[in-house]
């Protein structure tokens, strides 16, 4: 909840929307692991888990550097005299 509270003070109303579609989405795929027996799998591969925790770590590493390129890219941008 605090997470979407803050994107909607600082991006605005539709960011606030976004955010709380992608919390109920990640909710719901819980919902829906839990229900099908996803807990089984963990328990019948022990190697499952920290696989999938390995994967989120690289993805969050990826979604981190692409928000660094983009940073960097805009600082040039925008340092450059008006026009």
């Amino acid at each position: 909840m605090v997470y979407v509270m803050s994107r909607s003070t600082a991006q605005g109303h539709k960011a606030a929307l976004i955010s709380h579609a992608g919390v109920m989405l990640a909710y719901l795929f819980y919902m829906l692991g839990a229900a099908f027996g996803i807990t089984a799998l963990f328990l019948g591969v022990p190697f499952a888990g920290s696989h999938l925790g390995a994967g989120g770590a690289a993805y969050l590493l990826y979604l981190g550097l692409v928000r660094r390129e983009r940073r960097w890219h805009s600082a040039i941008l925008f340092s450059w005299p008006y026009r």
